[in-house]
């Protein structure tokens, strides 16, 4: 049986956000999902503490969400 490709588009539209908490970006036509910046900095930062310290019970279900 045949693996379907991912749907390709010639551009992404308008109304699509460029930078908030995901970015999108087409690549060979594929729209790939990328966490922010102050995403991927805010998980870092909670995987960092949970190698030392453990985490608040907040932090623990805001790290559960991002992954």
């Amino acid at each position: 049986m045949a693996t379907p490709l991912p749907l390709q588009l010639e551009r992404l539209p308008d109304n699509f956000p460029k930078e908030s908490a995901v970015s999108i970006d087409l690549v060979e036509g594929i729209p790939i999902f990328c966490a922010s910046q102050e995403i991927q900095s805010k998980i870092e930062s909670l995987l960092n503490k949970q190698k030392d310290l453990k985490l608040s019970d907040r932090e623990e279900k805001e790290l559960d969400y991002c992954q």
